[in-house]
């Protein structure tokens, strides 16, 4: 968990959607969050159509200003499929980011099937050694029924107290070709159900961070109580706002990290109301050494 004030220059990148996040400096009543997903193992800018955007020490290099210039306290947080899949440093590649996800000290990593290609004992590793809070709530063992990281998180910022819960789609041919066969991924709704009957009294708002499809993600909004929001890898970024589906807000991830993508929390009498705001990380955007030489690192 991390302190942070606003500048006004993510504010003009992000093209004026949202919206509690002001230019003043002046510290607000809102709860923020960073969060990422979809990572894909892009340590470096990708080649998009944007143009040489993104990259791990881009996104670290933003975090770290709004670090420095914000006053709101923040929650850092991943929703999955950050390991890369193909190619031929996957090893090397996959370590690299979760020393980098360390490094930036997230708050939470949720772990999907495609992660698992980043190797069971690279996990672990990560989990044991690095301190990274990798969850799930559905990943488990075959032969013993036990989860292999905590289903959730519960986190405090300003007398709120914060639930973030992970859970991965059922894949089992990225399961297999991670060469994962001991492990599978329960039904999701009833993982999201028994996690939330476990930490739903302990918490003000839920988080449920995942890569099901658009429209599981929508559809567990709205079915499921004790949701607030769902942030899902596999649903699109709101343009202008964040959308909600019955009771709670859905909202989509950033691809190959090209985005900072922040949502704010405020309490609106008995309910939350949530604003989102996006960053394009392009050549502007000062990236952090310290993650630089991770990468460096690796391609020696």
């Amino acid at each position: 968990m991390v302190e942070f004030m606003k500048k006004s220059i993510l504010l003009c990148l992000s093209g004026g959607i949202l919206l509690t996040l002001g230019c003043s400096g002046k510290a607000d009543k809102a709860l923020h969050i960073i969060y990422s997903g979809g990572l894909a193992g892009y340590l470096e800018p990708c080649g998009c159509r944007e143009g040489r955007v993104g990259g791990m020490a881009r996104l670290a290099g933003a975090i770290q200003d709004s670090l420095r210039h914000w006053k709101s306290p923040a929650l850092l947080l991943d929703a999955g499929e950050f390991a890369e899949s193909y190619g031929s440093d996957l090893v090397a590649k996959n370590k690299s980011l979760l020393e980098s996800f360390a490094l930036m000290r997230y708050d939470a990593v949720n772990v999907t099937s495609r992660d698992l290609m980043a190797g069971l004992q690279n996990l672990h590793w990560a989990a044991d050694s690095l301190k990274v809070p990798l969850i799930s709530a559905n990943l488990i063992d075959r032969e013993s029924g036990r989860q292999l990281f905590p289903g959730w998180v519960i986190k405090e910022m300003r007398g709120k107290r914060i639930g973030v819960l992970g859970v991965g789609a059922v894949r089992p041919l990225e399961r297999i070709k991670a060469g994962a066969a001991s492990l599978e991924f329960a039904n999701p709704d009833s993982a999201i159900r028994g996690a939330l009957a476990e930490i739903g009294g302990q918490c003000d708002w839920t988080i449920l961070l995942c890569d099901l499809t658009s429209r599981a993600s929508r559809d567990m909004a709205a079915r499921i109580p004790g949701l607030d929001i769902v942030i899902s890898t596999s649903e699109i970024i709101s343009k202008d706002q964040a959308r909600k589906f019955g009771a709670a807000y859905v909202i989509g991830t950033s691809r190959k990290g090209k985005h900072l993508t922040t949502i704010s929390l405020l309490e609106a009498g008995d309910s939350l109301k949530v604003g989102l705001s996006k960053a394009l990380l392009d050549s502007t955007v000062k990236a952090d050494p310290e993650v630089e030489k991770i990468i460096a690192s690796r391609e020696k």
